[in-house]
């Protein structure tokens, strides 16, 4: 493979770059026998994860669109093709022929769409995603919202709406379930999703681009209005009932930052919680190091995960915070470099040690991101 990167990358950046993107072109299955023949898809692990799952293939567009445009776009068309007609997609279409749909996955494609699209343009494929992701839009809308504001549920009655959010494990979840939560990611990933077709409805000069403006600035000013935790000075999910914070804090905690609605005051109260050894530094973990809850082992419930960790530090540095942020992102790199027996899936948020599944397709997408795309 042509090095998709320049050569004023460090040496342990290359070594990182090459061994992320052997990764996500080892993980492909081809379409032959699989069904998403003639497509070739991304798996998360050969190892583990045998089928393409939603938000993963959303991650390996982006990242492998740096050197592969039909590999990129291929993960995009796979999703699309599991499509319903109520606009929903799978949550994984498996290499046996099965795919699930008990519940689906945040809807962050639209966002990684745009990114992989900006790095390999094409109209066809443009046009082709903006009716996919509005019709996904109207999915959210019609069976994931209530009073303007999103949450997520499953075909079960909501048990393991947990899954959908991809967080299955979670903290996030003990107190609450996930069904009788707005959890603060999904709604920042909403927020996403609109920015991301309103730019496509410009790009596409279709008129649609006020619609998806004004559904944008809606969401974020409730965001703003409903998910800060006073007590906590912080964003916090919040109950469906009554809109009362869980107290529990995460990465999705930093979300937004990320979409950038935060207040300057807020956000420099969410960069103290970065800073603090107690809380986040220096690892990100997934539920902060004092919650009753933390293990820096257990899968969701403290682990360091490489896409929420991005999130949460690329919104650091939007705000400024970009000493904290480097810092922060440089001993995530150098806990990855480190782990010699593969990237993997989730790392010990204490000792960097690298858990679950080996040679992980996000976890090396997201490698890839916070060298070339922070």
């Amino acid at each position: 493979m042509k090095p998709f990167w320049k050569d004023t990358v460090s040496d342990r950046d290359r070594a990182l770059l090459e061994r992320a993107s052997a990764v996500l072109t080892g993980n492909v299955l081809p379409g032959d026998g699989y069904p998403w023949s003639p497509l070739r898809g991304i798996v998360p692990s050969l190892t583990t994860y045998a089928g393409v799952w939603n938000w993963d293939a959303a991650f390996h567009a982006l990242a492998v669109a740096r050197w592969d445009k039909d590999l990129a776009y291929e993960q995009c068309r796979i999703i699309w093709n599991t499509q319903k007609e109520n606009g929903m997609f799978c949550d994984a279409t498996y290499a046996d022929g099965k795919t699930m749909y008990t519940a689906c996955k945040p809807p962050v494609f639209p966002w990684a769409f745009m990114r992989a699209w900006h790095l390999q343009p094409d109209e066809e494929m443009l046009r082709t995603a903006y009716e996919k992701y509005k019709k996904n839009e109207s999915f959210w809308v019609n069976e994931r919202s209530k009073n303007g504001l999103f949450h997520y549920w499953s075909e079960d009655g909501g048990i393991y709406a947990r899954y959908e959010s991809g967080w299955d494990t979670s903290v996030r979840w003990d107190r609450y379930h996930a069904e009788n939560l707005y959890p603060i990611d999904l709604n920042c990933y909403a927020v996403m999703m609109y920015r991301a077709l309103f730019e496509m409805a410009q790009i596409l000069k279709n008129g649609d681009g006020a619609v998806w403006q004004q559904k944008e600035q809606a969401l974020s000013a409730m965001i703003e209005r409903n998910f800060w935790d006073e007590s906590l000075q912080a964003y916090t999910d919040i109950t469906i009932e009554d809109r009362e914070s869980t107290g529990v804090l995460s990465p999705a905690s930093f979300m937004p930052l990320y979409i950038g609605i935060a207040p300057r005051e807020r956000a420099a109260h969410m960069a103290a919680l970065a800073s603090d050894p107690t809380r986040f530094y220096p690892l990100m973990p997934t539920v902060s190091y004092d919650d009753p809850g933390f293990d820096a082992r257990d899968y969701w419930r403290g682990p360091t995960w490489l896409n929420t960790a991005y999130f949460a530090l690329k919104g650091l540095k939007e705000y400024g915070y970009c000493g904290l942020a480097e810092d922060m992102k440089e001993r995530l790199l150098d806990m990855v470099a480190a782990e010699k027996r593969g990237i993997y899936e989730y790392y010990d948020a204490r000792t960097g040690e690298g858990l679950g599944a080996h040679d992980f397709g996000w976890s090396a997408a997201f490698a890839i991101e916070l060298i070339l795309g922070f």
